[in-house]
């Protein structure tokens, strides 16, 4: 049963423009951002950059309405960056809004748990496409199977990142429900791995015509076997923090190439 409807065309009861502008948050009003946004999906990501690359805070509440947290900007580049969030409600909350502030191309960086025998820890991965198995996409869209980057995006990654590899994931905000059946499912249409955003950063993106592409490193892996089917959580501090410098840089050349062609 479709949760959306095309002849629904009725107003939305709350807007992140209309939340941005409620007594629900108390801090000074963020007037206009970067063009380009880095979401970090990554626990440990924020506090390695302020510690790392020289930042400065714009807001301490980034005013979106599920959890505010500190938005950033880099002071060599044009290039804003805060916690994503965790799971489809709040990242595309945290997109919604960063829309409403002028905020254009928008690259998600996270962790993928992989099911496919071709991928190892600390792999790096630019989904060529989604499957949407959360619930959020499903609002937006009355028929979506696989949510898309935008294209012009996704291959300036690739070209940035020549070592990443390029396959389908699916996105699923049921944490407990990765069955070894539906693992088999999955790969069967292709996916390789799993995370709980992706899908909905794509599908929002596009819907609000935002470019938006994600970049992410493989976690952990299990095998589908299913005597060998324990997870474990395998990635290091040091490969979360080189993964995160790779896509900062990544990001510099994306930033200094816009103005270029300014």
């Amino acid at each position: 049963m479709p949760w959306c409807k095309k002849e629904d065309t009725t107003n939305a009861i709350i807007t992140a423009k209309r939340n941005m502008q409620s007594s629900h948050h108390d801090v000074k009003m963020i007037q206009k951002l970067p063009e380009i946004a880095i979401l970090f999906f990554i626990g440990k990501a924020i506090p390695y950059v302020l510690r790392t690359y020289e930042c400065d805070e714009l807001s301490a509440k980034f005013p979106r309405f599920l959890n505010p947290c500190p938005i950033y900007r880099f002071k060599n580049m044009e290039a804003c960056f805060l916690d994503g969030g965790r799971g489809a409600p709040q990242a595309a909350d945290t997109l919604e809004t960063l829309a409403e502030l002028g905020v254009k191309t928008i690259i998600s960086v996270g962790m993928i748990g992989a099911f496919h025998p071709a991928f190892h820890v600390g792999d790096i991965l630019i989904p060529s496409h989604a499957l949407a198995e959360e619930g959020t996409s499903h609002h937006y869209y009355e028929d979506l199977i696989f949510a898309y980057p935008a294209h012009p995006l996704w291959e300036e990654l690739k070209n940035l990142l020549p070592q990443a590899k390029s396959e389908p994931i699916v996105s699923c905000d049921a944490i407990y429900r990765q069955t070894l059946r539906k693992e088999e499912q999955w790969r069967r249409q292709g996916c390789v791995g799993v995370d709980m955003e992706t899908s909905a950063i794509m599908s929002i993106g596009n819907y609000r015509h935002l470019q938006t592409a994600a970049i992410l490193m493989v976690s952990d892996v299990h095998s589908h076997e299913t005597e060998h089917c324990a997870w474990e959580w395998k990635v290091t501090d040091a490969m979360r923090e080189a993964f995160t410098r790779t896509c900062i840089s990544c990001v510099q050349r994306l930033s200094s190439d816009k103005e270029i062609t300014k």
